[in-house]
């Protein structure tokens, strides 16, 4: 992430749908599997640097429309299915703080 960035201009998409792609992973393989210690390197790889620049972030789904830090997201986000299988746990919003460790996205 370079200097400038923000989280409004961060597509919190293939970050959801990685989430919800970990989620049925830890399913089907035992904890400490290669595939999943990959997935979640991926996913922490994603957030991380965003963390260290710029903080918190807010994750919200308000009326099925996702939402970072209270604004709408309007890029091209196809994460409807990883949407859904937030709301089916009944996560409607979550928050990912600097320091978070990549063993933390495993148990999400």
């Amino acid at each position: 992430m370079s200097n400038g960035f923000t989280w409004s201009d961060w597509d919190p998409g293939p970050f959801l749908r990685g989430l919800a792609t970990l989620r049925r992973l830890t399913q089907m393989y035992p904890a400490g599997h290669p595939v999943i210690t990959q997935k979640v390197d991926e996913l922490f790889e994603e957030i991380e640097p965003g963390l260290a620049s710029c903080g918190t972030v807010n994750i919200d789904v308000v009326h099925g429309e996702l939402h970072v830090d209270g604004r709408p997201c309007r890029g091209e986000i196809s994460s409807a299915q990883a949407l859904q299988e937030l709301s089916d746990l009944g996560t409607h919003s979550f928050q990912l703080r600097p320091g978070l460790q990549a063993d933390e996205l495993r148990r999400f």
